[in-house]
């Protein structure tokens, strides 16, 4: 059933809901009785006839919600007034005034 395309798919089941026999759609569509029908199993089952192998692979290490902050965060401009760099800067409430090392 995998090497079917969309379109030979939606003809096996556009036939088949037009009143054609199994027999007939595979002879039509030159597949076998077994691919015609379970093409209709398939369809009966989900209601679709896609393949469910679209989410095959490697998995994603980042998230969508995290994958769009890490884009937001690159697209920030880079230079030396940048807000956060201002607050690395900053001297801790605690340290000594710079005068006091002299």
């Amino acid at each position: 059933m995998t090497d079917l395309s969309e379109f030979e798919k939606g003809m096996i089941v556009g036939m088949r809901s037009a009143g054609c026999s199994v027999t007939e759609t595979a002879i039509y569509l030159r597949r076998a009785r077994s691919t015609v029908s379970a093409v209709m199993t398939a369809y009966k089952k989900c209601g679709n006839v896609t393949s469910g192998k679209h989410s095959s692979g490697r998995k994603r290490k980042l998230t969508d919600s995290v994958a769009r902050g890490v884009e937001h965060t690159d697209s920030e401009p880079h230079n030396s007034s940048n807000k956060s760099s201002g607050r690395m800067n900053r001297r801790s409430p605690y340290s000594k005034p710079p005068d006091a090392f002299m």
